[in-house]
């Protein structure tokens, strides 16, 4: 900062921390500071603001770019690859899909195989036709079988006469993904080739990736930030001691060969500063081990969008959820993106799905400049303490991991699996309560959407092989979604009438809360016209003949029009008030009205009660 800058500064006086405190406090009239204090599932607290005295304490706020700890990035721009995953069910048809996908921007392909569908060196040429592997990066994640993809690819190389100091990509070869997929003890499965395979790659295909380290397993099952960070990082520590047991000398060889895949969910910031933590940590973890080779003590890190907060109800709304959860990972810093398309819930992606998927990432680079700063989140008070923060936390759980086994000793007693289940229950109840907002799902629904035709959720619950427990993959909008197809498939809608008098901003503003409550499960809402008359309005009800009312009215007028409403109406007609006037229910439930509907409802518990009720 220049002398004259600086001296633009002294015309205003200092303030301190706490003045800003007492100005907050003064102007919340009363209400409590710590009630803007964000308090997260993560063990961590946001406050309302930062200044630059939460810098003092950060060890790499002063570094640079492309500088260990490599906190604000491991380039020295912030380019990134376009990655596209294609899961191949047919051949050819995989082939045409990647190659229109490398003609519109696409320059990172990864091939999925579920199932064995390559049997030759011909069917990887198929795959590969009008492929310049040398130009692109591609990789194979060959659930099947890893080492059946790796010698097929060998052969490939060798029978094109191909400089494999010129080809990139990875294989996904995760023995310790597999044991969490299938409960099967890594030792049964690939963990005692781990060596050869990476060996393999080592001489025959370069530098060319060998372990993936997917840590979208553990957001997918519900995991948190902090735990996604700690497993991830035990898991490629585990790695790097069971190869080091047969080479302590070539560590070094293992870690040209290794990567990790992170999932991005829509928490902004916080994803953002995970990036930069991850990056801390994993440089701190390298040198550890005493490799002083920078360029090994870079991670290589991409990006897939969590499928766990994505939705089949107002599935359009998935694009917008993948937007800001790509910018997050862009500003990150990471190596690749892979944007999954919005309809990846209900369906196999189309052409038009896919098209969407890849151009929200052309976007942020050819319009947006997102690939133009290095580390534009570096300085920002809040980001910074916010990476620190995630950092410290994380490094600590990943020391306790250490601390009691490593990570295979904590798969195989559970434990790991038991900490994302506690936090995948925590994440559930929170949907069910509206404290995480899935939008057009447990908040503002379409009322008019139907999807049927859509969820299908016979989809296969993986059973153990042993005792170890499978991660179960799951969405987090699905026991909504199941709520409101079982409503869809009745012999009959249940119909809710919003009974609106009184006050009419309160009654209106009730009104709106209501219809969009019952409106997640499905229900048909009819809006009443603000009735002054109770008989007039007991009138609309027999009309309308609703298996629910809501009357939706101020606190002060409840105390007569409830009653009123309960005297004279049907009794298989279901009674809600909306909201909660304390001074009434006593006497609310004497009179046999005990539902109420408020901020502090459970969702999901009242509308299933509800549902059982009238679809019995």
């Amino acid at each position: 900062m220049n002398k004259d800058f600086k001296a633009l500064f002294t015309e205003f006086p200092d303030i301190s921390t706490q003045e800003w405190k007492d100005k907050i406090v003064k102007d919340l009239k009363g209400r409590d500071y710590n009630t803007l204090i964000n308090k997260t599932d993560l063990g961590l607290n946001f406050e309302p603001f930062y200044r630059e005295e939460n810098l003092q304490e950060i060890p790499f706020v002063d570094n640079i770019p492309g500088e260990f700890p490599f906190v604000r990035s491991t380039k020295q721009d912030n380019d990134w690859n376009i990655r596209q995953i294609i899961v191949v069910t047919d051949i050819n048809n995989a082939n045409k899909q990647a190659v229109k996908l490398l003609q519109t921007g696409v320059n990172s392909l990864i091939f999925c195989f579920m199932e064995d569908k390559l049997s030759s060196v011909s069917d990887l040429s198929d795959l590969l036709q009008n492929i310049d592997i040398t130009a692109i990066e591609v990789g194979f994640n060959y659930k099947p079988n890893a080492f059946k993809i790796q010698k097929l690819y060998i052969q490939y190389i060798e029978q094109n006469n191909i400089d494999i100091n010129k080809i990139s990509g990875s294989f996904n070869f995760n023995p310790f993904g597999k044991v969490l997929m299938t409960g099967t003890p890594a030792e049964n499965e690939k963990l005692p080739k781990l060596n050869e395979f990476v060996n393999t790659n080592a001489e025959k295909l370069g530098n060319f990736g060998a372990i993936t380290i997917g840590a979208v397993m553990y957001s997918n099952a519900g995991a948190n930030t902090i735990q996604e960070i700690a497993f991830a990082l035990s898991q490629a520590v585990e790695y790097i001691n069971k190869f080091t047991d047969n080479e302590p000398n070539d560590i070094e060889k293992l870690l040209k060969r290794m990567e990790f895949t992170f999932a991005t969910s829509g928490d902004y910031f916080i994803e953002i500063a995970k990036y930069r933590a991850i990056r801390y940590l994993w440089a701190k973890i390298v040198k550890e081990f005493g490799v002083n080779n920078t360029e090994l003590q870079k991670i290589k890190m991409n990006a897939i969008n969590t499928n766990w907060n994505k939705t089949v109800y107002d599935a359009h709304v998935n694009m917008l959820r993948v937007t800001t959860e790509t910018m997050s990972a862009a500003i990150g810093g990471v190596y690749s993106i892979s944007v999954s398309p919005f309809d990846t819930t209900y369906k196999m992606p189309d052409e038009f799905s896919y098209r969407i998927a890849k151009n929200t990432q052309i976007i942020l680079k050819e319009e947006s400049y997102f690939d133009k700063i290095v580390d534009p989140a570096g300085g920002s008070y809040y980001i910074e303490k916010l990476t620190k923060d995630i950092s410290e936390k994380a490094w600590e759980l990943f020391l306790e991991l250490e601390k009691s086994g490593g990570f295979y000793s904590n798969i195989k007693n559970n434990t790991i699996q038991n900490m994302i289940e506690e936090s995948a229950n925590a994440k559930d109840i929170k949907i069910a309560q509206g404290k995480i907002t899935l939008l057009g799902t447990n908040k503002y629904p379409n009322q008019d959407e139907t999807a049927s035709d859509k969820i299908k959720f016979n989809k296969p619950e993986f059973k153990s092989t042993s005792d170890i427990k499978v991660l179960q993959k799951y969405r987090g909008a699905e026991a909504f979604e199941q709520l409101r197809l079982k409503t869809e498939k009745a012999n009959k809608i249940p119909k809710v009438f919003l009974y609106n008098t009184g006050n009419v901003v309160m009654s209106k503003a009730r009104a709106m809360f209501a219809s969009g409550f019952f409106a997640c499960a499905g229900f048909e809402i009819i809006e009443s016209e603000l009735s002054l008359n109770i008989n007039n309005g007991l009138a609309e009800i027999q009309k309308q003949n609703p298996d629910i009312i809501v009357v939706c009215s101020s606190d002060e007028e409840y105390a007569d029009v409830v009653p009123q409403i309960k005297a004279k109406l049907n009794k298989n007609i279901k009674l809600v008030v909306a909201g909660y006037p304390k001074k009434l229910i006593n006497k609310f439930n004497e009179i046999g009205v005990t539902e109420f509907i408020h901020v502090k409802s459970n969702i999901l518990e009242t509308l299933t009660k509800f549902q059982m009720e009238i679809l019995k």
